[in-house]
């Protein structure tokens, strides 16, 4: 599964509905990011209940920005249904408060969950606390602020 990040100005309402509410887990998780999963469940339902998909145990979830929170939660509704999941982050906003990461660790595994950001991307430091990233222990690769680069002067 594969879901796509902020694109509309629908997409950036969500991104600031920072309230609460239970996710697909039973944990407390962003409202915003939640009621988007919520509009695409049933979608997923039809694929994972369709029997040309019943032989699938495994799920790679994709995300970026938006769709990594998504990608989260949709991660997390699998799990709850038995499968077994992937979960590779880019640029990844907070999701959920810690018993949310902590549980999203714990279900899936650390080992199983690949973040990647940048020290100065804005989504990756939203919303602020009580959210906290996933995984809850274990490593999210983070590339560093860009080392300026040295002007020389032009030498005639």
């Amino acid at each position: 599964m594969v879901m796509r990040g902020t694109a509309s100005l629908a997409d950036g309402v969500t991104d600031g509905n920072c309230g609460m509410q239970f996710g697909p887990g039973g944990q407390i998780v962003h409202a915003g990011f939640n009621e988007t999963f919520k509009s695409v469940k049933d979608q997923l339902d039809a694929c994972l209940n369709d029997s040309r998909n019943q032989g699938i145990n495994h799920i790679h979830c994709v995300g970026h920005s938006l769709g990594e929170a998504l990608a989260t939660l949709v991660a997390d509704y699998a799990r709850s249904r038995g499968m077994s999941v992937s979960l590779y982050t880019f640029g990844s906003p907070r999701v959920g408060l810690f018993p949310f990461s902590n549980g999203i660790t714990d279900v899936i595994g650390a080992e199983s969950i690949f973040g990647v950001h940048h020290t100065n991307d804005p989504v990756s430091m939203v919303p602020l606390f009580p959210f906290v990233h996933a995984p809850a222990h274990g490593q999210s690769l983070c590339f560093p602020p860009a080392i300026p680069r040295t002007i020389f002067p032009r030498i005639s």
